[in-house]
């Protein structure tokens, strides 16, 4: 694998002369998914009865699925093309790709959610084991939590935080997979994405911490539209490396597989050679063969 700085090198050299095309995907989304979001919380906002906050929820969990998850994914052709061809155009990456595999995003969003929500559960139930276990509890506690108390919360709040790390940044390269592998199904893109992340995690998250300083910027003088393709192409550019990497691999090894079985064929040839010399072969004239045939 290589160095961070040769990832984000890569990404500067994939956004040259196409800041502008990268900003312009970013805003498009951010502007399609906050309108979405904003008329449904107008509407539940300006009809309070209960029907219209039904029509109101039901009207944003379909912008959800049908904008939100659609255009990220298209967003990811975008930084995925910027790496390989930058003379695609926006448009029909971000909406067409999007949403000719809206049913796969969909699938891996939920999918993914579900399981950081199910993590999420697993450790509120760890904890409340572990405040029972302790003689403590969260429900009737004075203002100030107890030393017990906060030590539990801390530490069980770390440890869901770095399962919710872990599970998204084994899943993370599943977007460029569906995208490169219109023949598998979600399911089997987010299973190659976990087995191609397995030791590469550490990896992807020291990336993303080089960008810290860029996020910092943001706030003062670097706009967002500008950090997010940033960091976006250098994921691409990791993920093309792994492809590659693993590709290598599998060359590498069929080349092992290849000179193995040739070894193999070579020493019953060498054993026949010798199981037909004549028996009255003196020793002397074993040894010139047997050093005819090593040469």
């Amino acid at each position: 694998m290589k160095a961070c700085s040769e990832y984000r090198a890569e990404a500067r050299k994939a956004l040259f002369g196409n800041w502008l095309k990268a900003a312009l995907a970013v805003l498009m989304v951010i502007v399609l998914v906050e309108f979405v979001s904003s008329a449904s919380y107008l509407q539940n906002y300006l009809f309070d009865s209960s029907s219209m906050m039904f029509i109101s929820s039901a009207l944003g969990i379909l912008g959800l699925f049908f904008v939100t998850m659609p255009l990220m994914l298209g967003q990811s052709a975008v930084w995925l093309d910027l790496k390989r061809d930058p003379d695609i155009g926006i448009i029909d990456r971000l909406f067409k790709i999007g949403y000719s595999n809206v049913g796969k995003a969909i699938v891996y969003t939920v999918l993914i959610s579900l399981i950081v929500i199910g993590t999420m559960i697993a450790w509120i139930f760890v904890c409340g084991l572990c405040l029972k276990l302790s003689g403590e509890d969260i429900v009737g506690l004075e203002d100030t939590l107890s030393v017990t108390s906060t030590v539990i919360l801390v530490i069980t709040m770390l440890l869901w935080a770095a399962t919710i790390l872990y599970f998204s940044y084994i899943y993370s390269l599943t977007p460029f997979l569906v995208l490169d592998n219109p023949e598998m199904s979600a399911v089997e893109c987010m299973r190659k994405s976990r087995n191609m992340m397995k030791g590469h995690c550490l990896k992807l998250f020291l990336l993303d911490l080089t960008f810290i300083g860029w996020w910092i910027l943001c706030i003062f003088i670097i706009p967002i539209l500008v950090v997010i393709p940033y960091q976006q192409t250098a994921h691409a550019a990791f993920y093309c490396d792994l492809i590659e990497e693993k590709d290598t691999g599998k060359t590498e090894e069929g080349k092992i597989e290849e000179e193995k079985s040739i070894l193999e064929n070579q020493q019953p040839e060498a054993s026949s050679i010798i199981a037909d010399e004549p028996a009255d072969m003196s020793s002397e004239d074993r040894d010139v063969n047997a050093e005819d045939f090593q040469v």
